[in-house]
């Protein structure tokens, strides 16, 4: 009688996901960054996880910092105001929205205003926002089937913030070299 092929592949296929097997994901890192058009999201409601805070956005290097009270006036042309939200999408990726707040002296922006429906709409459906040039503003779409709720991580804000502000991105005084960059010093 032959031996079994050992490359038969009913030997060899697996069922289920990775965590059956016993593995848990870890969260090392938190992205910070707008969903993007592809990706339905939900955002959480829970106001110990939302922050009003200065950020700073080097768009060449798409790269995400936080700026400190005490430096904001060093940054003030660069730096703006958001609010982060903690969201999630279908993947179970979580990362932090850097939602543009209203402006100060009352102007009124359409693709922030949009911006700041979806976020609204996210924290009870999961939705995509796709930005529409002829509207000014994002379109907004819910998902239709019946996706799971997000499982959030168990973690604190300050936990979270640490993981996407590690290695160098939060902005505390002029010596920073990201405002050494920007200041040419």
């Amino acid at each position: 009688m032959a031996a079994p092929n050992p490359f038969d592949p009913d030997s060899l296929r697996i069922t289920g996901d990775v965590n059956t097997i016993g593995a848990k994901k870890i969260l090392l890192r938190i992205p910070v960054r707008k969903p993007n058009r592809q990706e339905f999201f939900r955002v959480n409601t829970d106001p110990d996880y939302r922050l009003l805070c200065a950020i700073l956005e080097l768009k060449d290097e798409r790269e995400f910092y936080v700026v400190t009270p005490e430096v904001l006036h060093i940054l003030a042309e660069d730096a703006r105001h958001v609010e982060l939200l903690l969201c999630q999408n279908r993947q179970g990726v979580v990362f932090f929205w850097p939602l543009a707040v209203p402006d100060q002296d009352g102007r009124r922006n359409s693709w922030h205003e949009s911006s700041r429906e979806a976020a609204k709409l996210a924290e009870a459906n999961w939705i995509r926002m796709v930005a529409n040039m002829s509207e000014g503003g994002y379109s907004v779409y819910q998902a239709k089937g019946n996706i799971p709720e997000p499982q959030w991580p168990a973690k604190t804000l300050q936990e979270l913030l640490e993981l996407a502000f590690k290695e160098g991105k939060r902005i505390d005084s002029r010596d920073h070299p990201v405002v050494q960059q920007l200041y040419g010093e």
